[in-house]
């Protein structure tokens, strides 16, 4: 055996040829530097001739070994010592792999023979192979490297690739997706290894269905299990498999019949049927039944599987799963959910225990523990996400079984358990990537959660939530859920627009309802834009155009509003709603004129009540005669507001429930009787001024009653704690109702008195507010109305005090609602009164 030494030495030869001879060595100049010969000096240099002789014999005999032939240098042993190399220790690959390269380099420049240039091929496969096998880990890279060094050397230099690099070959087609090639190499493993030729073949078709896409077609899948199943060395196992697989195509293609067929005779073939040797094929046919939907015989073929295969194996798993399965089915929930529960656990992280998990969610749905399921799902869409259910548990069947449950609970009511449902399936897929199912779930679901949250919400009286009257926090909640329905429902419609317009355009016409819900008017008409132009044809085209104009008119594109509402009275008369847009249409005439055009909106309105054409009861002649009442309070005619309006309170008597409407009459009952006493500045006859004094006394006390009314609505709505919109409409009540009764003192001084009740409820209730120094100038004026100096001094001491206390942002800001007039009367009133109490006797 040759020491180290001598293959060190061989090695550094093999370095050497692959780097090629050193230059020979020359001197500075570049040539061989001569000496200059100089002569003997006598016989004191005699002694040097033998010195010459013996060095002229030394020269002779070196010359002559040098030009001995040469050995080559030995690239066979070096890639037999890369050999010994990879069966070595980590240390001992790497020098076998520094060593394989050098060799390498000479590839293809003639020093190496074909067999050497061949050998070093397969070594660099067999190179490849132990590196991956010492990462214990899968690595394309590395079995590409390996199918690509051993089909060199076979195409290139036919060498055959026999022993271990027929398996490692195999196995590193399969790792690279290569199902095919890998069969053949597979068949090449050979009769004296049979049983890893048939682990392999099994493990090709496996790991080819496992892919999600075979690329080895049936005909060549069933010839190959059917060889698996007839070779002379398959073992009970093999067979067993391939009974299974064979029985498994026969089900996948619906042949049940056949499939059962088959593996009965399978079973009675066994010695004995009641077994363990029976056992794998009772679970096939348990899983048979299971598919044909028999759940009686399911369920007692797997149990006899369970009785016999090996606790923890993965087949008994497998029974398990699928005899909880069974169970389910059979609606025996409770024993179902037990076993769904230990393989849970038992199987944890693999494709069995995922699928166990999933089990257990519809189970607990079943059962009606909610929570319980929703946590499951919650468990399960995690494992798939990270790739634990492989091919068992997909995230299309997760989608499926949640979407089942989502349905359940939005028919139920339990919408937030539904929004809960729909939310995780977000998490089943990549960003941009979730299916329109789950889309529309989401939007379903946000939609009817929101909607519930409004269900009491007061309305306005076109039909929209009146936000102003709605708790801030249920309002923000609502409105953000409103918002991502929207976009949830304009996301499907993008996305199934081909697919299924009618679809689309439902989803497409939720979505505007939803952005308008949500105060979103630009988002609505975009929305209505694209339903407008895309769906001509559907049945709500013209209500879509109604829709439209209404967010137009909402975001205050009243032009655009008004082009609508008139194309569609014009062009589509007839239909119910042309009726609806004359009420908007005049809103919109007397936005866009400044009230100036009020007649063309008050044709419309009258249209629809003088017309004959509708029904009182229609929820179009309801809305044009608020909106014609509305308008004329709106343009000062309060005596026609008055008369429509107690009209629609008449005909409508839940109208009297709503504040907006009451207090509008009793604003417009104050207005009437104010403009009354701007008549009586001009001359007139005593019997007119008379009756006009009477109309103006009857419009007082009806505006009296009617904020009196306002006030009992909004506490009884309101528990003591009013919502903003009806907190301000509150305040303005509680003011006016104490001015009509200041007015009707003036009729009859008796009124002074409620008049100063009800100014002093208003500057205690809103003493914080600069507008209660209005009330208490009043009580000063109802004071001196009465004659009572000393009351009105005390009332009018009150007054400057909270005058004093007023802050500087009060004036700054205007937030004192006090005329010029006001502050001039005033001031004449306490001069009075200081005159008064002078002159008054002491005492």
């Amino acid at each position: 055996m040759e020491s180290h030494r001598a293959v060190a030495k061989k090695d550094k030869d093999i370095e050497k040829e692959a780097k090629g001879d050193e230059a020979e060595v020359v001197g500075e100049g570049g040539a061989s530097a001569k000496k200059e010969r100089m002569p003997l000096r006598g016989r004191r240099d005699l002694w040097q001739v033998p010195l010459m002789l013996l060095g002229v014999v030394l020269v002779v005999t070196g010359a002559a070994r040098l030009m001995k032939p040469k050995a080559p240098p030995d690239y066979t042993g070096a890639l037999d010592r890369v050999s010994a190399y990879l069966d070595g220790t980590a240390e001992d690959i790497e020098t076998g792999a520094g060593l394989l390269s050098t060799v390498g380099e000479l590839v293809g420049t003639g020093a190496l023979s074909t067999d050497e240039e061949s050998r070093y091929y397969l070594l660099r496969g067999d190179l490849a192979h132990v590196r991956l096998a010492a990462a214990d880990a899968v690595s394309p890279e590395r079995s590409q490297q390996i199918v690509e060094n051993y089909e060199i050397a076979e195409t290139r230099y036919d060498a055959p690739v026999t022993g271990d690099r027929v398996i490692w070959m195999c196995q590193a087609l399969i790792d690279v997706g290569r199902m095919r090639e890998a069969m053949d190499v597979a068949r090449r493993i050979g009769d004296t290894s049979s049983t890893k030729r048939l682990e392999y073949m099994r493990r090709v078709i496996e790991s080819d269905l496992a892919s999600g896409a075979p690329s080895i077609d049936e005909a060549a899948r069933i010839d190959a299990i059917t060889e698996i199943r007839d070779a002379s060395g398959a073992t009970t196992q093999d067979r067993l498999w391939a009974v299974g697989r064979l029985v498994q195509i026969q089900i996948d293609e619906g042949n049940y019949d056949d499939a059962i067929r088959r593996l009965s005779a399978e079973i009675l073939l066994l010695d004995e049927s009641d077994s363990p040797d029976a056992a794998p094929l009772y679970l096939m046919l348990g899983k048979a039944y299971l598919d044909m939907d028999s759940v009686a015989m399911a369920r007692d073929k797997l149990r006899l599987a369970v009785r016999y295969l090996p606790e923890g194996s993965q087949m008994y798993g497998e029974a398990e799963l699928y005899l909880a399965q069974a169970l389910q089915r059979d609606e025996s929930f409770e024993e179902a959910r037990d076993r769904y529960a230990d393989l849970a656990e038992r199987y944890r992280g693999t494709p069995v225990g995922v699928a166990a998990l999933l089990g257990l969610a519809e189970v607990d749905s079943d059962l009606g523990q909610v929570n319980d399921s929703l946590r499951s799902f919650s468990q399960t869409v995690g494992a798939v996400s990270a790739g634990l259910g492989a091919s068992t548990v997909t995230p299309a069947m997760v989608d499926r079984a949640i979407g089942q449950r989502f349905r359940e609970r939005l028919l139920s009511g339990d919408n937030e358990s539904a929004l809960r449902y729909a939310r995780l399936a977000v998490a089943l897929y990549p960003e941009g990537e979730m299916p329109v199912d789950a889309v529309i779930r989401l939007a379903e679901a946000e939609y009817a959660v929101a909607s519930q949250r409004m269900e009491n919400a007061p309305l306005r009286s076109d039909g929209s939530i009146d936000w102003a009257a709605v708790d801030p926090i249920v309002a923000e909640e609502a409105r953000a859920g409103f918002k991502a329905a929207g976009d949830r429902f304009a996301e499907y419609s993008r996305r199934d627009f081909l697919a299924d317009p009618g679809a689309a355009g439902e989803a497409l016409w939720m979505a505007a309802e939803a952005y308008d819900h949500a105060g979103a008017p630009d988002l609505a008409v975009a929305a209505l834009k694209s339903y407008v132009q895309e769906h001509r044809d559907d049945a709500r085209w013209v209500e879509a155009k109604f829709r439209l104009a209404r967010a137009f008119q909402a975001s205050g594109e009243y032009e655009s509003a008004k082009v609508l509402y008139e194309e569609i009275t014009n062009e589509h008369a007839s239909s119910r709603f042309a009726y609806q847009c004359y009420g908007p249409l005049a809103a919109c005439y007397l936005l866009l004129s400044n009230d100036e055009d009020w007649q063309r909106a008050e044709s419309k309105l009258l249209a629809v009540i003088d017309g004959g054409v509708l029904e009182p009861d229609s929820p179009e002649f309801r809305e044009a005669l608020l909106d014609l009442g509305l308008m004329y309070r709106r343009i000062g005619k309060y005596e026609l507001a008055i008369e429509r309006l107690a009209e629609a309170l008449t005909r409508y008597p839940d109208l009297g429930e709503r504040p907006d409407v009451v207090m509008a009459l009793a604003d417009s009952s104050r207005l009437a009787a104010s403009a009354i006493e701007d008549e009586f500045v001009e001359a007139m006859p005593l019997s007119e001024r008379q009756r006009l004094r009477s109309v103006q006394k009857e419009r007082l006390l009806s505006a009296l009653d009617a904020y009196t009314r306002v006030r009992d609505i909004i506490d009884d709505r309101g528990g003591g704690n009013p919502r903003r919109a009806d907190a301000e409409r509150l305040r303005n009540a509680l003011f006016f109702r104490a001015e009509c009764a200041y007015e009707l003192g003036k009729h009859d001084s008796a009124y002074y008195e409620q008049a100063i009740g009800a100014y002093d409820a208003v500057a205690q209730k809103y003493a914080d507010d600069p507008a209660s120094l209005v009330a208490l100038v009043q009580i000063v004026n109802c004071y001196d109305a009465m004659g009572r100096p000393f009351q009105a001094q005390t009332a009018h001491q009150r007054a400057k005090a909270r005058l004093r206390d007023l802050p500087a942002e009060a004036w700054r800001t205007s937030k004192i609602p006090m005329s010029r007039q006001q502050w001039e009367d005033w001031l004449e009133t306490s001069l009075r009164i200081e005159r008064e109490m002078a002159e008054a006797p002491p005492g």
